[in-house]
């Protein structure tokens, strides 16, 4: 089953009869696939380009008591820098978990010195708004494929975006899972590597990055609201290819007091 592209730039121009369109096509990816890529000409042209993910990433090449500076060991919401090499549980990858630091529900990111890594906490932030900025077009789109107003999930439950960067070595892994939350926004590494199960399938499907786009795939908090509607897709991570394989991942989840139950229409 192939995957849709939808634009979203009804959504940046608020043309009211285009949003309900790209909503349901939406809708209908969230039914049968649970995922889709989401496009628009307000994205930048490098989103997903590898030298830029690259640069985005290249914390990931610092000697190892450098990485550890920032370690999440440090942090009591588990912000920071992670190595795991857990073969019991099938995972092999580096990680950085981050997260909006304007609120003050949550510890405050971690960060090395400017001198360490210069210009690397401005490009990331960059990036983190541009992504957040997607979750929240995504939210109204949902909203409004659910039959409410534009602003009802974001007024209910409060989105909270963090992100986790990412590295694979040859061989790296993440085991197959569901996401938690309502909503993730994946900048792909054209290495690939993502593999997901659409609904009512046993096989893999390899997903690969597409020019200009996020790839985006809902979680079980949104399958739960939608009564199971909406399918939270099984994904997993095998890289075998030469060389590493990047990853940025936005996790757009409720607010952590939220109350987790089928909308009624």
């Amino acid at each position: 089953m192939e995957i849709p592209t939808i634009d979203l730039l009804p959504f940046h121009n608020s043309e009211n009869q285009e949003m309900l369109i790209i909503a349901n096509k939406i809708a209908n990816a969230c039914k049968n696939i649970g995922a889709f890529y989401v496009t628009t000409s307000k994205l930048p042209t490098f989103v997903n380009d590898s030298e830029t993910l690259h640069q985005l990433l290249r914390f990931f090449e610092l000697p190892v008591s450098i990485k550890n500076k920032i370690s999440a060991k440090h942090n009591v919401d588990h912000r920071g820098y992670v190595c795991s090499k857990n073969l019991e549980s099938d995972e092999l990858r580096e990680w950085i978990y981050m997260g909006d630091e304007d609120g003050d529900s949550y510890a405050k990111n971690q960060w090395l010195e400017e001198s360490e890594l210069p210009g690397w906490k401005d490009a990331i932030n960059s990036h983190f708004k541009l992504m957040s900025s997607t979750g929240n077009l995504l939210y109204q789109a949902f909203s409004l494929a659910l039959g409410k107003d534009r602003h009802f999930l974001e007024d209910k439950f409060d989105r909270e975006p963090t992100i986790l960067l990412l590295r694979y070595p040859t061989g790296g892994k993440c085991p197959e899972h569901t996401d938690v939350g309502f909503l993730a926004i994946n900048l792909l590494d054209p290495i690939g590597g993502l593999q997901i199960k659409t609904r009512g399938s046993n096989e893999w499907i390899d997903v690969s990055a597409r020019p200009n786009t996020f790839l985006c795939h809902i979680g079980d908090a949104l399958e739960r609201v939608t009564n199971g509607l909406w399918y939270s897709v099984p994904h997993r991570v095998r890289h075998n290819k030469p060389g590493y394989r990047y990853g940025i991942v936005m996790f757009n989840n409720p607010h952590a007091d939220s109350v987790i139950a089928p909308l009624h229409h």
